[in-house]
């Protein structure tokens, strides 16, 4: 049997998917990057295979991973991506080059590189210090996005609306003990096309194979929180097939630019009056969407990364668009919540299920970042209908948070439509 080493911290695929999805596909041994949550699943992870636990040398961590003898090595984490990278360059194994690796984890280093290829045309800087800052703020147009230059789950991304604005909230970052590695990029900010119920942009989920690139799906968004919290999402999508072309044709550009050869990847795109625009190519597994995808197309994203590693075959969907929606719904807290103090009532429709992430008690990260309490998947005849189903599910929920202030009550219908930020839990943080 093959054997795979699977490169792993907190991200897009949950432990239990992990284990249940590579079960008898190799070998297994887990790299796990050393963090309290890690730890508390090395147990699980032994009764699967092996673990080695990084300890921050490249070279004694290339020797462990080494005397696995392992076949392939592969990560569904955004954030392990470089380390996979330089445990694959030292073994000689097949994985991005150390250069796309770079370029996917790194959102100034990916607009360079798409703009020298043609295919961007927004003006954007580089933030590392208060000088830039201001050069910054001076030279893009407003309104803009101020973001990490590496991150995820949207954390500390901002829309500013005029330069002295953009001047105080790179002051603000940049003067933080946390401030982001890396600095931060300032773009134009990309308006969107309006959609009542639908977000103004979507994802693209592909597989590449030898250089080759196989787009599994579009998969469309529901609309953003305040300032850039992802809500949920569906497939299919509901754009044209002229529309789907372009984005996949846009797509495919972007991943031939940065160099990406194999694996999956995650295009973030925008949709705009003047056509698709990149958000963003991520080196991995999208969040939650090999659920969606398991249930919509019948497809195993985490076995299809690992066979792809191992280069073995693999089957992709190529059939008919189903007749029916399939969609997932995450539950955002007001921003500056502190606490999550109750949750009451329970899902009841013959069309969804409900799995809730976080209990009563539980301490919330604050600041501004997707964080998701629940996740609410199911299916429905139309786009339509699909809405109605999240709301009829989410008004039978009740969140209480706690922050500086009273304790604040909120329906799960509520919280779909904001509230955006409550002043009742004090200042964003």
């Amino acid at each position: 049997m093959p054997r795979l080493a699977v490169v792993f911290a907190r991200g897009a695929v949950s432990p239990g998917d992990l284990l249940r999805s590579l079960d008898g596909a190799a070998e297994l041994l887990f790299v796990t990057d050393g963090s309290a949550h890690s730890r508390a699943l090395r147990g699980l992870f032994e009764s699967a295979g092996e673990v080695v636990e990084l300890s921050g040398d490249p070279a004694a961590d290339a020797v462990a991973v080494k005397s696995f003898g392992p076949d392939a090595i592969v990560t569904y984490c955004e954030r392990m991506l470089r380390v996979t990278a330089d445990l694959a360059d030292a073994l000689d194994l097949p994985f991005h080059s150390p250069d796309t690796v770079r370029l996917l984890t790194d959102k100034h280093a990916q607009r360079r590189r798409l703009r020298a290829a043609g295919l961007e045309a927004m003006r954007f800087a580089l933030v590392t210090s208060p000088a830039q800052a201001r050069e910054a703020a001076a030279a893009v147009p407003m309104p803009a996005v101020v973001k990490p230059v590496r991150g995820e789950g949207s954390r500390d991304t901002f829309v500013v609306g005029d330069a002295e604005s953009c001047l105080a909230r790179l002051t603000e970052l940049l003067s933080r003990p946390d401030r982001a590695d890396g600095g931060y990029i300032v773009e134009e900010y990309l308006a969107g096309l309006p959609h009542p119920h639908h977000g103004d942009y979507v994802s693209v989920e592909s597989v590449c194979i030898d250089s080759v690139v196989h787009h599994v799906g579009i998969t469309g968004k529901l609309p953003l929180l305040d300032p850039f919290r992802e809500t949920g999402q569906f497939w299919p999508s509901a754009l044209d097939g002229a529309a789907q072309a372009e984005i996949a044709a846009l797509t495919s550009a972007a991943l031939a630019a940065l160099g990406v050869t194999g694996g999956i990847t995650h295009t973030e795109i925008k949709l705009t009056p003047q056509g698709p625009r990149i958000i963003e190519v991520n080196g991995r597994i999208g969040g939650y969407v090999n659920e969606l995808y398991g249930r919509a197309l019948g497809v195993d994203l985490v076995i299809v990364a690992a066979r792809v590693a191992l280069g073995q075959p693999v089957r992709l969907p190529d059939g008919p668009r189903p007749a029916r929606v399939h969609f997932q719904h995450y539950t955002q807290p007001p921003l500056g919540a502190r606490t999550l103090s109750a949750v009451d009532g329970t899902v009841r429709h013959p069309r969804a299920r409900h799995r809730l992430f976080t209990r009563p008690g539980d301490q919330l990260p604050g600041g501004v970042s997707s964080f998701d309490l629940d996740l609410l998947s199911g299916d429905a005849d139309t786009h339509e209908q699909m809405i109605a189903v999240i709301d009829e599910c989410a008004a039978q929920l009740r969140f209480t948070f706690t922050g500086d202030g009273p304790p604040s009550q909120y329906s799960g219908r509520d919280l779909r439509g904001g509230p955006r930020y409550d002043p009742a839990y004090g200042a964003d943080r």
